[in-house]
């Protein structure tokens, strides 16, 4: 199981869950880019189908196109993920970003309600869903 979360930790700058650049739209006038800037509390980790939910703890700072992410799992059950990097969010819900620590790319969606911010991403071949609460 740890060395599936040491890939994940590779590919999730974020975000996991967080969390990625370059969600590039054919037509950014109809889906121009949208600012999640702001702190947040993670609420829900699911990497792989795995919910770690009751053991993940973290922190994500974003502003308008950068992003920096600690998460922390207790009982050492996954590798802490400290991360940095770039993000685009989309106003259709598209969501990328960049780690500037492993160079790792993830892709996927993102929706705002009622205060949460819940992220579901791609990164080298695994799902990462994330729910985070903005502060």
């Amino acid at each position: 199981m740890r060395s599936r979360f040491v890939g994940a930790v590779r590919a999730c700058g974020v975000l996991a869950a967080v969390w990625v650049v370059g969600c590039n739209s054919n037509d950014s006038a109809s889906n121009p880019d949208v600012s999640l800037a702001g702190t947040y509390t993670l609420t829900s980790f699911v990497e792989g189908g795995q919910d770690l939910s009751q053991a993940a703890t973290g922190t994500a700072a974003l502003t308008a196109t950068a992003y920096k992410v600690n998460i922390a799992f207790a009982n050492n059950i996954a590798p802490t993920i400290v991360d940095s990097g770039t993000y685009t969010a989309t106003s259709n819900g598209t969501f990328s970003e960049t780690s500037l620590v492993t160079g790792a790319q993830s892709t996927g969606t993102y929706t705002i309600a009622s205060g949460l911010w819940t992220v579901n991403v791609t990164s080298q071949g695994v799902a990462i869903a994330q729910i985070w609460q903005k502060q």
